[in-house]
């Protein structure tokens, strides 16, 4: 005989009992919930023209755009209804949520199905999540802040269509009202403007290089599997004869289980305590960090919070002397955030150009000299026989005029 765990007075599979009362309601949400709503996912997501349109959307996210209608056109509508199901995953990556979906219910259901045994179920378990660590180092789908870099250089053609393809479209339509979120520049006529800001991104990037690593939402999703792993482990060690009630061994297990799952726990909490903060403060935020700043949609209220960057000295001394006389406003222009990040992508391609013209003009210019040395050595002896030729000509005029030179010749 059987009988239920939650109630260990009532037999299961008797006539009339508990548990054939609740089996219907049972088998109803299982299917429900553990298998209608990932077939519901797995349909939105196959369904014709979605993969194509996440694809987009994706890229667009990665360019850091696409938060309105006129830089999202095609999939703006798609975005504000299921973003929920790809937003976390590299264009490519789309369908990753059936997977997570996938591990949680075999999980579930082998901890469910042999209950009884804790070994094998555990066994099973571990089974579950090491094919998840297997498949997320070998895939690394998400697609946190580092990604996304990687992510535009991978889709580079598809990239430039959409660029164009958005920038036309905006172009031709109206400038739209700046939104709650979106930032103003007042820009000066400094040519130097793009340096600074490559100069600054740079040391940025290098001062955040180690903590971006464990900010990563790879790294995230893989550190918590190592370490659902190692839990599992030590679940088998326990149920294992070899260890004794009060032995060191025992002991010592004990407490590396322990500082595995609050090792864990701490990293996760630190994580996701610094992401919230960084969307409450948006001005605590690192670029680490995977939070992103980006206006509402089209019904969204305006918002009178700005910032400035004035590249000008003249204008900066200004600022900082209020009795000095404002210089005139010559080559001023507010543009939105969005408009500056393509200006600062755009400045550091062309940097990235220059320096690639600089290396091949340094190049040409080794194979140059290179190849002319042996004409300007040729050029040299010539010059140095003409000379000593006329320096030959002039000693014998000299000794002729002195006559030195024998009679026959004269």
């Amino acid at each position: 005989r059987q009988y239920l765990a939650a109630e260990p007075s009532e037999e299961c599979y008797k006539e009339g009992g508990l548990q054939q009362e609740l089996m219907p309601a049972a088998i109803f949400f299982f299917l429900l919930y553990g298998i209608g709503y990932p077939a519901l996912v797995a349909y939105i997501l196959f369904k014709p023209d979605n993969a194509q349109m996440i694809k987009e959307d994706q890229l667009l996210r990665a360019m850091g755009k696409g938060f309105a209608r006129a830089t999202n056109p095609n999939c703006y509508e798609f975005r504000k209804r299921y973003s929920r199901l790809y937003y976390e995953f590299k264009p490519q990556y789309w369908y990753w949520k059936l997977l997570i979906l996938g591990r949680k219910l075999g999980i579930v259901c082998f901890a469910l199905l042999f209950r009884s045994n804790p070994t094998f179920q555990l066994c099973m378990i571990l089974l579950v999540i090491f094919a998840a660590y297997a498949l997320q180092v070998r895939h690394v789908p998400y697609m946190s802040m580092a990604e996304r870099d990687e992510v535009l250089d991978l889709f580079q053609d598809d990239v430039a269509f959409i660029r164009d393809a958005t920038e036309k479209q905006a172009a031709a339509a109206s400038a739209p009202p700046l939104r709650k979120g979106a930032a103003h520049l007042n820009l000066g006529d400094d040519a130097g403007l793009g340096e600074k800001l490559l100069s600054k991104r740079s040391a940025a990037e290098l001062a955040n290089a180690g903590a971006s690593y464990f900010w990563n939402w790879n790294t995230v999703e893989a550190l918590l599997l190592i370490s659902a792993i190692l839990v599992n482990l030590f679940g088998i060690m326990f149920e294992s004869q070899y260890l004794q009630d009060g032995s060191v061994d025992l002991e010592v297990l004990t407490y590396a289980a322990l500082a595995v799952i609050v090792a864990s726990m701490v990293y996760y909490a630190i994580v996701v305590w610094t992401e919230i903060v960084a969307v409450m403060f948006p001005a605590l935020a690192c670029p680490f960090l995977n939070t992103e700043v980006h206006g509402e949609d089209d019904d969204s209220i305006i918002d009178d919070s700005e910032f400035e960057m004035v590249a000008n000295p003249q204008l900066v001394g200004a600022a900082e002397n209020p009795a000095a006389p404002s210089p005139p406003e010559v080559g001023t222009m507010k543009m939105s955030l969005e408009d500056y990040m393509h200006l600062k992508e755009s400045v550091r391609t062309l940097t990235r150009e220059n320096l690639e013209n600089k290396k091949i003009i340094k190049n040409l210019t080794m194979q140059n000299t290179l190849q002319t040395a042996p004409v300007r050595q040729k050029s040299k002896v010539r010059r140095f026989r003409a000379d000593t030729m006329e320096e030959q000509k002039s000693a014998d005029a000299a000794r002729a005029l002195q006559g030195e030179f024998p009679s026959d010749d004269l």
